[in-house]
């Protein structure tokens, strides 16, 4: 297997070491100590996994930045000093995978990258020999049933904890997966992140309320988060 990391360079003791452990795990490695590069070097490369050091001084630029590309859906390991751990709590709002405070355990930092290596593999693995007749379709275990929902009849979903709430016109299913992980699933099935807690099917919109920061799909209102605003905005034929 082979990777690709985005590595935002800290603390130097450590430095040297996070390589190393990333060279034997057969990743190419772009390093950066600057947000403007590692930008750029996001939009040149396809990068499989983004390393973030946030034990320095610019750490809640580098949280910001992490922040920022949350939609790239890269994974995220942040290496954190102990001043860093107040900070965790925004972390959270980034696609995480680890979060390891100094000193940092090399073992620990060496399985957490094989992990994020062998699972894209396998995703993508999953992807390719998906069954074409199924790809309009999920099947959601209810009781001891799996039962099939289709994707369009599908109108939106809501994250409440470590559950996420897919509703369709009929009814609501209550699943035990992240945010992160379904939307990763339906992206690519017309839907799009509205609010921190909602996904929306686009062609179930039937108005959206600009002022009232609302999203209406039939009789329901979900809200509009104020940063997904914009990207909604982009996908419609404004006249």
């Amino acid at each position: 297997m082979h990777g690709q990391v985005l590595y935002f360079e800290g603390m130097a003791a450590s430095t040297n070491d996070v390589k190393l452990v990333l060279e034997e795990l057969n990743y190419s490695i772009f390093s950066t100590n600057t947000i403007a590069e590692a930008e750029h070097l996001l939009e040149k490369h396809a990068i499989d996994l983004v390393i973030l050091d946030i034990g320095h001084d610019d750490s809640r630029e580098i949280v910001d930045f992490a922040v920022s590309i949350k939609t790239k859906k890269l994974p995220l390991i942040f290496l954190a000093d102990d001043k860093a751990r107040e900070i965790y709590e925004r972390v959270k709002e980034t696609n995480i995978l680890a979060y390891l405070v100094s000193p940092i355990d090399m073992l620990t930092l060496r399985s957490i990258a094989d992990y994020a290596l062998k699972d894209k593999h396998i995703v993508n693995g999953n992807n390719q020999t998906a069954n074409k007749y199924l790809d309009d379709t999920l099947f959601i275990k209810v009781n001891q049933l799996l039962q099939r929902v289709k994707i369009n009849d599908i109108s939106h979903v809501k994250s409440e904890g470590n559950y996420c709430l897919i509703f369709t016109h009929e009814k609501k299913y209550a699943i035990k997966l992240s945010m992160i992980r379904l939307y990763n699933t339906l992206e690519n099935k017309g839907f799009l992140q509205v609010h921190k807690s909602y996904l929306a099917k686009l062609n179930k919109i039937d108005n959206i309320d600009i002022s009232g920061n609302e999203v209406i799909l039939g009789n329901v209102r979900i809200p509009l988060g104020r940063k997904y605003k914009q990207e909604l905005l982009t996908y419609l034929n404004l006249l």
